[in-house]
């Protein structure tokens, strides 16, 4: 790894990191900010280990993006505190109506402006600080020690007052204060109301007092940088534009290269698996009698089977992405997370995103005795399958047993413990359209045929469509590579898809659409 190089090592003050932008693209960029919201969480107890930097973007779950040493906690709660309280300010006075007051519009347009270049300036800290975390980094994160020590000083960061700042090098003071010291600090001046918990009716209340404000404090001026500023200060960002840039391009590399290691992983353990059962179904043919219990603890034995996606997905979860406007140092470069895969069209999303010989066993026809001495009815008839498929509401999206690849419907080519075990470590990480685009850079989805990919294609379609648990795949790779049977593939489809939903076992009554009935 190379050394990093702390760009704010030697500087006075952030003055240089406050946006340059014009109010437009304030209001552009804000926009794109403010779907994410962060968070600290940290060790339960004592002051050891790492305090974790965590997003969430359009209400998915937590996504690490940096880890920091403990004692930046405090600090980190006062940044991500400032910006939770100015987000909600933000949007709670773009979305006043002043027509009753018209002499106020042009000064809303102003705090609007203001209130956004802080929510950006706030960002930009944390992206700098992102990259110092991640770096082989000093000692000191010298981006948040300064922000702090000028938050300590004024709790307005427009470069009309950090300008004149000269904050030395060695003060870490602000760095190490804890909340109780910011709050006991700010009890004579209030400048900082978001240190505590402000509700949505209190932001509200302060939103209107400050737009139907009559003086202009200056701070408030409009803001007019100097050329030599602006072309400082473009020149600072697009250097982090840049370290963001190769950050993100190395993390997708370890990330892919990770889902490679885990395929590999999943693809031995089925074929150690297959190999049991061959031994267990040879044992009840000599009369043994004991393929049942072999096969009942078999579940057990993978431990969680897909805990080796961990360390993918820490990567993962660090992940930024490049929003518009890529080719200007002004670029929005925030660091967001994937939304979670497999919502239907009302935004419902399933609760299973693993698969382990439980969740398989579960979903599987009730049957007694080995296996491979149970009579399967198989569906060949191409005409009968098609229009079982047309019949069976649940199935609609899936491909026939006759209309599917020859590749899928052999065991020897190993498609589908590739494709389940890539499908159950990102479908959580990836929209549909992105998921697939994924597997097709992976080296399964280049090699495969436009037959193969087609078909891949249909069954992510079909997955999130119908907001269907990862364990069905498993139910699907027995229907194409095994029995053909179409009743025994909705049974099973259904009866998953109602336990995901309800968290209990569910008897399924009625699979087809037809009327058929059917019970466990």
């Amino acid at each position: 790894m190379d050394t990093y190089q702390d760009p704010f090592a030697d500087q006075e003050n952030l003055r240089l990191l406050w946006p340059h932008d014009l109010a437009v693209e304030v209001h552009r960029l804000c926009a794109i900010a403010l779907t994410a919201s962060y968070k600290i969480s940290g060790p339960a107890k004592g002051n050891s280990g790492n305090v974790h930097l965590e997003s969430e973007i359009d209400n998915g779950g937590m996504r690490l993006l940096a880890k920091f040493p403990h004692k930046y906690t405090a600090g980190l709660t006062v940044i991500i505190r400032k910006w939770d309280y100015y987000s909600r300010l933000y949007i709670t006075a773009a979305a006043q109506d002043l027509s009753k007051h018209p002499d106020k519009v042009e000064w809303k347009a102003d705090l609007l402006e203001s209130w956004g270049r802080h929510l950006l300036f706030i960002e930009r800290v944390l992206e700098a600080a992102i990259q110092w975390s991640r770096g082989d980094r000093g000692s000191t994160c010298h981006v948040l020690r300064l922000f702090l020590a000028q938050e300590r000083m004024s709790t307005v960061h427009a470069p009309s007052i950090t300008g004149n700042y000269r904050i030395a090098q060695n003060d870490e003071n602000a760095l190490l204060y804890t909340i109780q010291q910011w709050q006991k600090d700010d009890r004579t001046s209030g400048a900082r109301l978001w240190l505590t918990n402000v509700s949505d009716a209190e932001v509200a209340a302060q939103a209107k007092y400050l737009l139907l404000k009559a003086e202009r404090p200056p701070a408030m001026q409009p803001f007019n940088p100097s050329n030599d500023d602006y072309t400082q200060a473009t020149g600072l960002w697009k250097n982090l534009v840049d370290k963001q840039a190769a950050d993100v391009k190395m993390l997708e590399i370890e990330r892919l290269a990770d889902i490679e290691k885990i395929m590999k992983r999943v693809i031995r353990k089925a074929r150690s698996k297959g190999e049991d059962e061959d031994e267990d179904e040879d044992e009840d043919e000599d009369g043994d009698g004991d393929g049942d219990e072999d096969e009942d603890g078999d579940g057990d034995g993978d431990g969680d089977g897909d805990g080796d996606g961990d360390g993918d997905g820490e990567k993962a979860q660090g992940k930024r992405k490049r929003k518009d406007k890529e080719d200007t140092p002004q670029a929005d470069l925030r660091r967001s997370v994937r939304r979670p895969a497999m919502k239907d069209n009302e935004g419902k999303s399933s609760s299973s995103r693993s698969i382990d010989d439980r969740t398989v066993s579960d979903i599987e026809p009730r049957t007694s005795g080995p296996r491979s001495k149970q009579p399967t009815k198989s569906i060949r008839e191409p005409e009968n399958d098609n229009q079982q498929f047309k019949d069976t509401p649940i199935l609609i999206g899936l491909p026939p047993f006759h209309e599917s690849p020859e590749e899928v419907r052999n065991k020897a080519t190993e498609f589908w413990p590739m494709f389940i075990a890539f499908v159950s470590t990102q479908s959580d990480k990836f929209s549909r359209r992105t998921l697939l685009h994924v597997w097709l850079s992976m080296p399964q989805g280049k090699a495969a045929s436009p037959a193969v990919r087609k078909f891949v294609n249909l069954v992510i379609d079909w997955l999130f469509v119908r907001s269907l648990p990862i364990g069905v795949l498993t139910r699907l790779e027995e229907y194409y590579t095994v029995d053909g049977n179409q009743m025994s593939l909705a049974q099973a489809v259904a009866r998953a898809h109602i336990e995901d939903s309800s968290g209990t076992p569910a008897e399924v009554t009625s699979a087809q659409g037809n009327g058929a009935s059917t019970t466990e």
